[in-house]
């Protein structure tokens, strides 16, 4: 693959990331806000029914908040895939990997392809396996 056939394919692969980056920063926020709802309901109540409740909005919102930062970071990786930057395939090579393990213990089947599928192209055009290597 020449030099600009890869750029071109950075730049869809990078598009592709920032689109599906952006989704899941939304379901972020509505996690965020979800967990929030819960711990505000279950003070509002008195913690009559128990602290669980308080603690499951909080770990609902930590994990939003976890999942959307890993969101932000794809987005930012995505940019620069697009840019055709070094750094760009090194950290989406990195969010991807996290991406893998974290589907992989949830067992969801999307995490698991996207992030084996964004870590794989980005490796091989990190190594100049796939075309020559960003700069």
């Amino acid at each position: 693959m020449d030099r600009q056939t890869a750029r071109t394919w950075d730049g869809v692969v990078g598009f592709i990331l920032c689109f599906f980056s952006l989704g899941g920063f939304c379901i972020g926020l509505l996690g965020m806000g979800l967990g929030a709802l819960v711990g505000v309901a279950s003070v509002a109540e008195g913690l009559r029914t128990g602290p669980g409740a308080a603690i499951v909005g909080g770990l609902l919102g930590g994990a939003a908040i976890f999942f959307s930062l890993l969101a932000m970071l794809q987005f930012v990786g995505g940019v620069g895939l697009i840019k055709g930057r070094r750094w760009g395939h090194m950290l989406t090579a990195m969010v991807a990997g996290s991406q893998l393990l974290f589907g992989l213990m949830a067992g969801e089947p999307f995490s698991i392809t996207g992030g084996l599928l964004a870590g794989i192209y980005c490796l091989l055009r990190l190594t100049g396996k796939l075309g020559s290597k960003p700069s």
